[in-house]
């Protein structure tokens, strides 16, 4: 069996949060492409694209882990990533719920698709209120199998969360920012380590509208 990390922002998102990017020294990740995915159609105020969503697949120290995308607006690829925490992402609690609940449960590409899917709302949909994959802020569409199961989770998130799952955002100012992370219980704060934390990334073809 594989093992699973996460995926579910980029530079721009945390810029446009204010949120700070500075971060620990960087390591190398090998972008390794695609788990289970499905092409959709996505949508967000800077972005229009048929793209794939899904598992992402990268080798970091030696291992092989899966993800998803949390970065709309950079390339996945392979380079220098420093860890983030889960804290840098918008609605970051809720992307670790939503990867907690279900990386493990993922069988098939409708699954993996949906799941990035609930990802990029909670992260993209500035309107906290109205998680819906088909409307608002970001949206997807040509796939009504993925939005509806997507929009199940949606459902199902809590108020607020706190993770249990030792998390981690691998940032890159020039490719796409990536969640990862181990199954194992979350160290107390005084132990705590970014030490071994491994991830993925998702390449998404993106059109910026002129």
């Amino acid at each position: 069996m594989r093992a699973i990390r996460t995926v579910s922002c980029g530079s721009a998102l945390l810029l446009a949060l204010g949120l700070s990017v500075s971060s620990a020294p960087a390591d190398m990740i090998q972008f390794e492409g695609f788990g289970r995915y499905l092409y959709v159609y996505v949508h967000s105020p800077d972005l229009s694209a048929n793209t794939p969503l899904g598992e992402l697949l990268v080798r970091y120290e030696g291992t092989d882990y899966v993800g998803y995308c949390v970065d709309l607006y950079q390339h996945a690829g392979s380079g220098e990533y420093s860890p983030l925490p889960i804290t840098s992402l918008h609605n970051g609690e809720l992307v670790a719920w939503l990867f907690e609940q279900h990386a493990e449960k993922v069988q098939t590409d409708t699954q993996a698709a949906a799941l990035q899917t609930a990802i990029l709302e909670v992260l993209y949909e500035l309107d906290n209120t109205a998680f819906d994959a088909n409307s608002g802020q970001f949206r997807i569409t040509g796939n009504d199998s993925v939005a509806s199961l997507a929009n199940q989770w949606l459902s199902e998130m809590p108020a607020s969360y706190s993770p249990t799952y030792d998390l981690m955002v691998l940032h890159s100012p020039e490719l796409q920012d990536t969640l990862v992370g181990s199954h194992d219980p979350v160290p107390e704060p005084a132990a705590a380590s970014l030490m071994g934390l491994c991830g993925l990334a998702m390449v998404i073809r993106n059109r910026r509208r002129s």
